[in-house]
């Protein structure tokens, strides 16, 4: 059975895909972000670069992977009212276009993803009501050992915008948006670490300790005083950031990119 030809608006995007241009637009605009001085400022240049793309709307969110996941931070070019939607509803672990980033790195349609049970499909009716009627989802793989992930969803108000014959460039001309959007969401939650815990240079170089797996005998030596004082300095640290445990003090700063 012969597929139905592509709507007029599907034929723009590809026209403006196909345009000689495309790239260095998309790219010019995306690079922008990288001198973003404010979460306001990135909002802005994240919507002059979805538009450059060719997509209606856009949320990036970045957060930490796996059973860690309790921090998100959020980009919205789109009616923030999604967001209060999804914050209130805490839909984090039932979400199945998160669920596929955290697992996958590869661009894919989000109707490609399987929709499993009532919470599930209720999202995607959410994301429907704010313009993601037809979906990208962009991931941004974690760097190796860490959990901290990013994902993109480029979105259209019409159905069937995004096709299998588009999804190829658009996944070159997003993913540089997404490791940006990433890059620059860790930066910012670095920083707001730093504020806010306080860390100061000896407290860094202790954590990179930790981090390496180095024994607190060992780094009582290399730092030339006792392992009492180092335990003692690891609590200091640790009350500091509000953990637990030095290893996962350890993690925070590496998930920051602070060691």
């Amino acid at each position: 059975m012969p597929s139905s030809p592509p709507s007029p608006r599907h034929r723009r995007l590809r026209d403006r895909i196909a345009s000689p241009d495309y790239f260095a637009r998309v790219s010019e605009a995306t690079l922008k972000l990288e001198t973003a001085a404010d979460v306001g400022n990135v909002i802005d240049r994240l919507k002059e670069t979805v538009e450059e793309i060719g997509a209606d709307v856009a949320v990036f969110l970045s957060y930490f992977g796996g059973r860690a996941a309790t921090s998100f931070r959020f980009f919205l070019a789109c009616d923030p009212r999604w967001y209060v939607d999804y914050e209130q509803c805490a839909w984090y672990a039932d979400d199945p276009w998160l669920q596929y980033a955290t697992h996958h790195a590869e661009p894919i349609l989000a109707n490609d993803v399987p929709v499993l049970g009532g919470a599930q499909a209720e999202i995607v009716k959410i994301a429907e009501r704010y313009g993601f009627n037809s979906t990208v989802i962009v991931p941004a793989p974690a760097r190796r050992q860490l959990t901290r992930l990013g994902v993109l969803f480029l979105g259209s108000r019409e159905e069937d915008y995004f096709e299998a014959d588009t999804l190829p460039a658009l996944s070159v001309a997003a993913l540089p948006l997404a490791m940006s959007l990433l890059n620059w969401s860790n930066r910012d939650a670095r920083d707001e670490l730093l504020r806010s815990a306080g860390l100061t240079p000896d407290d860094l170089v202790l954590l990179a300790y930790e981090w390496r797996r180095v024994s607190t005998k060992q780094i009582a030596k290399e730092l030339e005083t006792t392992p009492l004082a180092i335990h003692s300095r690891f609590q200091r640290v640790m009350a500091k950031m509000g953990v637990r445990s030095r290893r996962r003090a350890a993690q925070l700063a590496a998930e920051y990119g602070l060691i």
